[in-house]
Protein backbone atom coordinates (compact mmCIF):
# COMPACT_ATOMS: atom_id res chain seq x y z
CA UNK A 1 0.00 0.00 0.00
CA UNK A 2 1.38 3.40 -0.82
CA UNK A 3 1.78 6.16 1.71
CA UNK A 4 -1.00 8.39 0.40
CA UNK A 5 -3.57 5.62 0.80
CA UNK A 6 -2.27 4.91 4.31
CA UNK A 7 -2.54 8.56 5.36
CA UNK A 8 -5.98 8.91 3.82
CA UNK A 9 -7.13 5.72 5.52
CA UNK A 10 -6.01 6.94 8.93
CA UNK A 11 -7.52 10.38 8.45
CA UNK A 12 -10.87 9.26 7.11
CA UNK A 13 -11.14 6.34 9.56
CA UNK A 14 -10.68 8.71 12.47
CA UNK A 15 -13.44 10.96 11.17
CA UNK A 16 -15.83 8.10 10.45
CA UNK A 17 -15.10 6.44 13.79
CA UNK A 18 -15.74 9.70 15.61
CA UNK A 19 -19.06 10.11 13.88
CA UNK A 20 -20.09 6.51 14.56
CA UNK A 21 -19.09 6.75 18.21
CA UNK A 22 -21.04 9.98 18.57
CA UNK A 23 -24.12 8.35 17.04
CA UNK A 24 -23.83 5.30 19.29
CA UNK A 25 -23.31 7.44 22.37
CA UNK A 26 -26.35 9.55 21.56
CA UNK A 27 -28.40 6.37 21.21
CA UNK A 28 -27.22 5.17 24.62
CA UNK A 29 -24.77 2.47 23.56
CA UNK A 30 -21.58 3.22 25.49
CA UNK A 31 -19.95 -0.14 26.15
CA UNK A 32 -16.37 -0.94 25.22
CA UNK A 33 -17.40 -3.44 22.53
CA UNK A 34 -19.64 -0.95 20.77
CA UNK A 35 -16.71 1.44 20.44
CA UNK A 36 -14.46 -1.36 19.17
CA UNK A 37 -17.06 -2.33 16.57
CA UNK A 38 -17.34 1.32 15.49
CA UNK A 39 -13.57 1.55 15.02
CA UNK A 40 -13.42 -1.70 13.02
CA UNK A 41 -16.36 -0.60 10.90
CA UNK A 42 -14.72 2.77 10.29
CA UNK A 43 -11.50 1.18 9.05
CA UNK A 44 -13.41 -1.21 6.82
CA UNK A 45 -15.23 1.75 5.28
CA UNK A 46 -12.18 4.02 5.03
CA UNK A 47 -9.72 1.62 3.41
CA UNK A 48 -11.48 1.08 0.05
CA UNK A 49 -12.35 4.75 -0.30
CA UNK A 50 -8.78 5.82 0.50
CA UNK A 51 -7.28 3.46 -2.08
CA UNK A 52 -9.77 4.72 -4.67
CA UNK A 53 -8.85 8.34 -3.96
CA UNK A 54 -5.12 7.56 -3.99
CA UNK A 55 -5.44 5.83 -7.37
CA UNK A 56 -7.35 8.75 -8.84
CA UNK A 57 -4.79 11.25 -7.53
CA UNK A 58 -1.96 9.16 -8.95
CA UNK A 59 -3.76 8.92 -12.31
CA UNK A 60 -4.44 12.66 -12.35
CA UNK A 61 -0.81 13.42 -11.46
CA UNK A 62 0.57 11.16 -14.19
CA UNK A 63 -1.73 12.77 -16.75
CA UNK A 64 -0.44 16.24 -15.96
CA UNK A 65 3.22 15.27 -16.27
CA UNK A 66 2.83 14.63 -20.00
CA UNK A 67 1.33 18.03 -20.79
CA UNK A 68 3.79 20.62 -22.06
CA UNK A 69 4.32 23.75 -20.06
CA UNK A 70 3.62 27.16 -21.48
CA UNK A 71 6.56 28.97 -23.06
CA UNK A 72 5.07 32.42 -22.52
CA UNK A 73 6.93 34.47 -19.93
CA UNK A 74 4.69 37.55 -20.02
CA UNK A 75 1.13 36.85 -18.79
CA UNK A 76 -0.21 39.93 -20.62
CA UNK A 77 0.55 38.51 -24.08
Amino acid sequence: MDRLALYLTLLSAAAVAGALIAVCASLGYTSFWVIVVCIILAFSIAYPSATLVARSVRHWQNGHKDQPRSTRTDPTE
